[in-house]
């Protein structure tokens, strides 16, 4: 068990890093959304699995009916996809993710693993993600990680994503993660995973845990995502209040207002919110096509082929999206799980996330997954994204998992 323990927390920290190579390219046209690539973490998540059956055999499998409609429409959506392989290749990677979450669930039910130590995995890769943001922040520019998935940065390159602030172009941070969206999510889950370990340990560690969350804050802040920003000050208050721990809530304020006294200008430029932003402007049309395609396609394009469909049918020309750069998949995780797999099947996911016994709000899981939830409203790596996926299969699997005193704030 200890060996199937510790691929376990390997994998975790692996999840952000995007070592990968470059297997088939099923849809050339839609850029990144068409290609397969097999990465480091499939690698160990294949691992975990294999010596997972071997030790320990069965899933977790309770009220299993929500979660097999979903698969089966996922299943079924192959059949009349615009990228008939690529759909096969997003459904057996859904497959793939849904047995390691149910993995996790067994092994937390049977003691196997620990929550406390899952979380101190994601923390401890959050805490080295976020040195690697801000170095490419005070370089403004990429550090040659391009092995381990870091993209390549600068002011003066064209598609990067930037903050503008008295006319100068500023790189958000990154990590080595495709963008600071995955990236400040990512930070997000390993943000409230400290602040739960703050509270779990013993006084003599919370040093060093009030460290990483001073670590962990200034590269969320530096992904310069307002909907993380946002999300955090939710989770931190909810364990914070839950808890009854005000010497939590000012340790954080206390990080907190140390990384504004240095970020402020970036900070306030950024919170000038503006409904005329082109983000905003193309999350906004990105979600009417969504809504659109599920509309007229009950049964859903195809897993994974939403920008393919898109592409062939011409859909992005109708709403003016004309540069290939703007072929992207609906900003929304709903909007885009019902355009790809259809009604049925979100329906049947959302049953299945509200059967998980996510209701109960007292526990760390249930917190980080409704975090990841709330950011599947304004982004669609949770479903596009090799990190969104496993970090949302992971937590999924978490929150199955979680039992009597696994995890639990009181």
């Amino acid at each position: 068990m200890r060996a199937l323990e510790s691929i376990l927390y390997l994998f975790l920290v692996s999840i952000p890093l995007g070592t990968r190579v470059l297997i088939f390219d099923f849809a050339p046209a839609a850029g990144e959304y068409g290609r397969v690539f097999l990465y480091l973490s499939d690698i160990l998540l294949i691992l975990f699995l294999v010596v997972f059956y071997a030790k320990v055999g069965g899933i977790y499998w309770q009220k299993p009916y929500s979660l097999i409609i979903f698969l089966g429409s996922a299943s079924l959506s192959v059949f009349w996809a615009a990228s008939f392989g690529l759909a096969v290749y997003s459904l057996a990677r859904l497959l793939l993710l849904v047995m390691a979450a149910l993995a996790v669930a067994k092994l937390l039910k049977i003691g196997a693993a620990k929550i406390e130590k899952i979380l101190a995995a994601l923390a401890i890769s959050a805490v080295l993600q976020s040195g690697l943001g801000v170095a490419q922040f005070v370089g403004q520019s990429d550090l040659g990680l391009q092995r381990l998935g870091e993209a390549v940065i600068a002011p003066d390159i064209s598609g990067v994503a930037k903050i503008v602030v008295g006319g100068e172009k500023i790189v958000r941070a990154y990590g080595t993660l495709p963008h600071p969206n995955i990236l400040a999510a990512f930070l997000l889950l390993g943000l409230l995973a400290l602040c739960y370990l703050w509270l779990r340990n013993e006084k003599s560690l919370r040093l060093y845990e009030t460290i990483g969350i001073f670590a962990v804050l200034l590269g969320l802040t530096l992904t310069f995502s307002r909907t993380a920003w946002g999300i955090a000050v939710l989770g931190i208050l909810a364990i914070a209040i839950w808890k009854k721990s005000w010497r939590l809530l000012i340790a954080v304020v206390l990080c907190g207002a140390a990384v504004f006294s240095v970020l402020q200008p970036q900070i306030l430029s950024r919170l000038a919110l503006s409904a005329d932003e082109p983000a905003a402007a193309l999350r906004a049309t990105y979600n009417k096509i969504g809504l659109e395609i599920a509309k007229n396609n009950l049964l859903g394009v195809g897993i994974g082929n939403q920008v393919e469909y898109s592409i062939k049918n011409l859909v992005y020309q109708k709403f003016g999206l004309d540069q290939p750069w703007q072929h992207q998949p609906t900003h929304n995780l709903y909007l885009l799980m019902a355009a790809e797999i259809g009604l049925l099947g979100f329906g049947a996911f959302l049953f299945f996330i509200l059967n998980s016994g996510v209701w109960n709000l007292f526990r760390i899981s249930t917190i980080l997954l409704a975090a990841l939830l709330l950011f599947g409203l304004t982004d669609h790596f949770l479903w596009t994204s090799q990190t969104g996926q496993l970090a949302l299969w992971m937590v999924i699997g978490l929150v199955l998992g979680s039992k009597d005193g696994a995890g639990y704030l009181n």
